[in-house]
């Protein structure tokens, strides 16, 4: 991801340093926005890949507990 990352950012500066349609000013707030944007999307992963973590532990403890209450009734 950083690979294509870069790569946009490079062809997005390429194409800023042969155009003269935005000012210096608008160019930086949108290379800036893309840098925002690129870090949000690098976080994704790591923010699901959390929840999911939670999710299987919140299921460990849930299978726990009903284990637990099966030997106290005597089940198992």
């Amino acid at each position: 991801m950083q690979t294509d990352h870069a790569a946009q950012l490079a062809e997005q500066q390429k194409f800023f340093a042969e155009s003269s349609a935005l000012s210096t000013t608008e160019e930086a707030q949108i290379l800036e926005r893309l840098k925002q944007k690129q870090a949000a999307e690098e976080l994704a992963p790591t923010e699901g890949n959390a929840r999911i973590k939670e999710i299987y532990g919140k299921q460990r403890l849930m299978r726990s507990e009903v284990l637990l209450k099966m030997k106290q009734l005597k089940l198992i």
